[in-house]
C-alpha cells in the first residue's frame, strides 16, 4: 500500500483526512461528511498515482514499468 490514511475530528463533527504517500506527496481535506472526504482524497490519490507513475517511468532507460 502507497498511502498512509488518518482520520482526526477537529472539532465536533469537523473531520481532517490526511492521506501521505510513501514517497512524500500529501493530501488533505477537511469536512463534516467522512464520506465524501474518502472520496474526493481517493480521486486525487489516482491522479497523484498516475503522475507518479509517469515520472518513474519516464526516466527509465528501457520503458519497463518498475516495481
Amino acid at each position: 500500500m502507497n498511502w498512509k490514511t488518518e482520520i482526526t475530528e477537529i472539532s465536533n463533527n469537523v473531520y481532517t483526512l490526511t492521506m501521505i504517500h510513501k514517497l512524500g506527496p500529501r493530501i488533505e481535506k477537511t469536512g463534516t461528511d467522512i464520506e465524501i472526504l474518502k472520496k474526493e482524497a481517493i480521486a486525487d490519490s489516482i491522479i497523484i498515482e498516475k503522475d507518479i507513475d509517469k515520472k518513474t517511468n519516464h526516466n527509465r532507460v528501457d520503458g519497463s514499468p518498475h516495481n
